[in-house]
């Protein structure tokens, strides 16, 4: 009877210890999974952050390019009043 209850022992024993490596391999796996999930989080907040970089000079250039214009107008309608005012002083010579 004795070995009986030993051999039962020996079982239990032994199912508990693969149990408990079973236990330890998924708990590796679940590491591995939290850790993946983290690195992609950081990955996609980079990418997220790279995006914003983006839009931030392109906000950037669109403004730089609106001042260009602005100049470029502003040096046009100069030109043109120079141009009208030459044409009106020659038009008063032409005149007199």
């Amino acid at each position: 009877m004795q070995q009986i209850y030993e051999k039962k022992i020996n079982y239990l024993n032994t199912k508990i210890q693969l149990l408990t490596e079973e236990s330890k391999q998924k708990d590796i796996v679940l590491q591995n999974l939290k850790n993946a999930s983290s690195e992609n989080q950081f990955e996609q907040q980079d990418k997220i952050q790279d995006l914003m970089n983006l839009g931030l000079q392109k906000q950037k250039m669109e403004d730089q390019q609106d001042k260009e214009i602005q100049k470029v107008k502003h040096s046009t309608r100069l030109i043109y009043k120079i141009f009208i005012n030459k044409l009106e002083i020659g038009t008063l010579f032409q005149n007199k």
